[in-house]
């Protein structure tokens, strides 16, 4: 029988609580301080406010959010700068050792490390620039010079004299270039 008690007191608690919210309702209304009209309209005006509040925060949220991902995705760009000479090297030396036909256990696996590196750079978002034969495009080229030469069209990069990257899209270094110019 006690247990049932709390149970009782709780139903009528919140029975309560319900009634003496209408109770306090109906004694300012009848007291005249607002009329039915005034507190329905109030109370549809904080319902707005709280529903324009609460899309705020959510906004606020998501700003956040993105901005802690942008943060993060850029933080290390001062270290991929720094890596990329060594890759560059690397690859100048893989390259080396294919024009001269060095074969063995050292080019296999300096050939292993530079494919292990670009696979963990193209695992975080940063790509070669792939510059060579493609059309001049000052925002991911810088041009050093230009060449002549009658079987590529104008404006195309010709050779590639430093590999440029984007990382997620964004250019962390442009591509060095040499572009056709035809025009006399």
């Amino acid at each position: 029988m006690t247990e049932k008690q709390p149970e009782k007191h709780k139903k009528v608690g919140e029975k309560e609580s319900a009634d003496s919210k209408k109770d306090i309702q109906e004694s300012l209304l009848k007291v005249g301080f607002i009329s039915k009209e005034e507190f329905n309209n109030e109370r549809e005006q904080w319902k707005k406010k709280l529903a324009y509040a609460l899309a705020e925060q959510e906004n606020i949220k998501k700003s956040a959010q993105k901005e802690i991902e942008k943060v993060r995705d850029f933080a290390i760009l001062d270290l991929v700068k720094e890596i990329l000479v060594s890759v560059e090297s690397l690859e100048k030396a893989v390259a080396h050792m294919l024009e001269h036909n060095v074969e063995g256990p050292v080019f296999e696996g300096s050939k292993l490390t530079l494919d292990a590196i670009f696979s963990a750079l193209k695992k975080n978002g940063i790509e070669k620039i792939e510059a060579k034969g493609a059309r001049f495009d000052h925002d991911l080229h810088q041009a050093v010079s230009t060449v002549k030469a009658a079987d590529l069209p104008n404006n195309t990069v010709f050779e590639v004299l430093q590999d440029g990257y984007t990382i997620k899209g964004r250019l962390l270094r442009p591509a060095v270039v040499v572009v056709v110019d035809n025009l006399e």
